[in-house]
């Protein structure tokens, strides 16, 4: 079991049995300071993770939320290069808790969305992307949590290791039903690209900036991918064998056609993202290998994905504005060979 334990700039996870009395059926920590707002936390004796409140507001009492889509903007994107996240902490955006947990006091959202963010070394692109996100999910009335999954340098990036992983750890936290997973780069253009899941997988960045807002190719599904909980599971998630940049993504259009789960693709017109630039990243170069692996997609489905995670958390920090995991993994457990 765990409790949560308040720092000067985030909250950490802490093992229970620092507790004095662990077998408290419920534990509520509240403290208000500075720019510490109201966190509540729950621990119970059957359970070895720390439930967030991502509603401090009683369900019973609020309507469902209703979304008048003419209120949103078409083109809304700005690029705010001084953003830092103890500005946006202090900002309008007085609602986000520790973690980046919202939900709307008027009403009750339909769905609990957690969006998964695999990292490395792009804090600029994090703050903007952040100020976008935090700002069009709550005009679209949306209770989510933002989680950045980070590696442990110098280890090879793995996106689709990370979003499994980010995954896993969403699920072990609090009850989403619907899952973003998202490219730290990328930034919605248009506010009425709903965050919301559908009965179908929905790739929402269709229109990439960097491929003159359009698709590189058809059945492309990389980017931005909005899946429900119990879909993500179907497919076994993504594959965890791809080292490097590529193939992933491609890997996991083929699970999602392969159980039959026609994907919705956003049109250009509402799913304009922009590609926000970098430089060469020596976590993350091209893997010469991706076609070879991807040649076998077919007969690993089963095996490789969710089923076969094999990862340390180094640390989970309810921080402000999202919630940072860093993770190590070890390459060999994963090896093809």
């Amino acid at each position: 079991m765990y409790f949560v334990l308040f720092g000067h700039s985030s909250l950490k996870l802490m093992p229970s049995y620092l507790l004095n009395n662990t077998e408290k059926s419920w534990l509520q920590m509240i403290k208000q300071n500075g720019n510490e707002t109201t966190l509540i936390a729950w621990m119970t004796s059957s359970s070895n993770h720390v439930n967030l409140s991502e509603n401090l507001f009683s369900d019973e009492k609020r309507p469902k939320c209703k979304l008048d889509v003419d209120t949103l903007n078409a083109e809304r994107f700005e690029v705010h290069e001084n953003s830092t996240i103890a500005a946006l902490w202090n900002s309008e955006l007085k609602g986000v808790k520790y973690g980046g947990s919202y939900s709307p006091e008027e009403c009750v959202s339909e769905q609990r969305l957690a969006v998964i963010i695999p990292y490395r070394d792009r804090r600029k692109h994090l703050e903007i992307l952040l100020n976008n996100l935090h700002t069009m999910f709550q005009k679209q009335k949306l209770s989510y949590t933002i989680f950045v999954v980070e590696i442990a340098l110098p280890m090879r990036f793995n996106r689709g290791l990370l979003l499994n992983i980010g995954f896993r750890e969403a699920v072990s936290i609090s009850n989403f039903d619907c899952f973003v997973f998202h490219d730290v780069d990328l930034v919605p253009v248009n506010e009425k690209n709903l965050y919301q899941c559908k009965d179908q997988p929905v790739h929402l960045s269709s229109g990439n900036s960097k491929f003159n807002y359009n698709l590189p190719y058809a059945g492309y599904l990389g980017g931005v991918v909005l899946i429900r909980k119990k879909d993500f599971e179907t497919v076994n998630g993504y594959p965890n064998v791809y080292f490097g940049w590529g193939g992933e993504d491609d890997d996991f259009a083929r699970r999602v056609k392969s159980k039959k789960l026609q994907v919705f693709t956003q049109n250009l017109t509402l799913g304009k993202y922009l590609a926000l630039s970098h430089g060469d990243d020596s976590s993350n170069p091209k893997n010469p290998e991706r076609f070879n692996i991807l040649s076998g997609a077919a007969s690993r489905m089963a095996k490789d994905g969710l089923h076969s995670l094999k990862y340390h958390v180094l640390s989970m920090e309810f921080r402000p504005m999202f919630t940072w995991i860093n993770v190590k993994y070890d390459e060999k457990a994963y090896s093809l060979a």
